[in-house]
């Protein structure tokens, strides 16, 4: 797909975010989901992993803010969001010391972080990029060059987006109640 078509998708989900958030439609689809709300917002955690569906979550995450516990937000949120990027990690990892033809001439090898301190670097990066409201791809990759045990990736990238969502929804929070 050309590169302006997807800037033209992205740009259309991101006025079709703000359009839902500000018209408080997607605060009547929380108020109708009741006791399912927090399945809803485990599911909002799938979507802001991604590239293209996270300006819905982070819409979505501002609504369901006023009517959730921040705590509440921030655990379903950062639950679904590590299942999404244990998925993507699991097709980087495979990825990692496979060679990739760039052209006919030219070939690259992806390598493994082995250096301790490199590892620590990239995790740190890795981690404050986990929690901001951004894609999740790159710092994801990130973490795929390491190599690292499964369970100890987990919960690093749960504890990192639970940050995320926390702040963002406490955020939302104190603006709505500034206002």
């Amino acid at each position: 797909m050309r590169l302006s078509v997807k800037m033209a998708a992205f740009a259309a989900i991101c006025v079709g975010s703000a359009y839902l958030y500000f018209t408080g439609l997607f605060e009547k689809i929380v108020v109708s989901l009741g006791v399912f709300g927090l399945l809803g917002i485990a599911m909002l955690g799938v979507f802001y992993s991604s590239g293209i569906t996270f300006p819905i979550a982070v819409a979505a995450f501002a609504s369901v803010a006023n009517y959730f516990h921040p705590l509440a937000i921030a655990t379903f949120g950062a639950a679904g969001a590590m299942v999404a990027d244990l998925a993507m990690l699991s097709m980087i990892e495979k990825a990692v010391g496979s060679k990739i033809r760039i052209n006919e001439h030219l070939e690259i090898t992806i390598p493994e972080i082995k250096d301790a301190r490199s590892k620590f670097l990239m995790m740190l990066a890795a981690g404050v990029m986990l929690a901001l409201p951004f894609p999740d791809e790159i710092p994801i990759a990130m973490l795929g060059l390491e190599k690292a045990d499964l369970k100890k990736v987990a919960l690093f990238i749960y504890a990192f987006k639970f940050l995320g969502v926390l702040s963002l929804s406490e955020a939302v929070l104190l603006a709505t109640n500034v206002a």
